[in-house]
């Protein structure tokens, strides 16, 4: 395993175990900040998911389904947002659909970004140039 993929599993596995924490405290234990709680969960999901789908793609860089990673990101943020609303009742706080479609949002955002990122890199990579490049011109 490469050193930058190390750095990106660490990464993405301490940001996701920070975000459990963080979701788990109960509501008193958190500072208040002037952000939508919307707001937050879409950047939070965000985050999570792009890191994930950029940590699959480079710790597995040759296999075909690489390209179906910003589906696979959103599916998986659903069900662990889900999840993780679920489970907050558990520590008194509130689950709320509302706070999941924030969620499944901001998945959803980071795999468009991340699908036309990978559009972009696979277009550069592929694309002959030079005078090595085939002729439109029969001859």
């Amino acid at each position: 395993m490469t050193y930058l993929r190390r750095i990106l599993w660490a990464l993405t596995l301490g940001y996701w175990v920070t975000l459990f924490v963080l979701t788990h405290l109960p509501p008193t234990a958190l500072p208040h900040v002037n952000v939508s709680d919307k707001l937050e969960h879409f950047l939070a999901y965000g985050l999570l998911s792009f890191m994930s789908g950029v940590t699959l793609w480079v710790a597995f860089p040759n296999r075909r389904w690489v390209f179906r990673v910003p589906l696979l990101i959103v599916v998986g943020a659903a069900a662990y947002g889900a999840f993780d609303e679920l489970t907050q009742p558990l520590t008194h706080r509130i689950c709320d659909i509302h706070d999941w479609y924030a969620d499944c949002m901001g998945a959803l955002g980071a795999a468009v970004v991340l699908f036309s990122f990978q559009r972009y890199v696979r277009h550069r990579t592929s694309a002959p140039s030079g005078p090595s490049a085939p002729s439109a011109v029969p001859q």
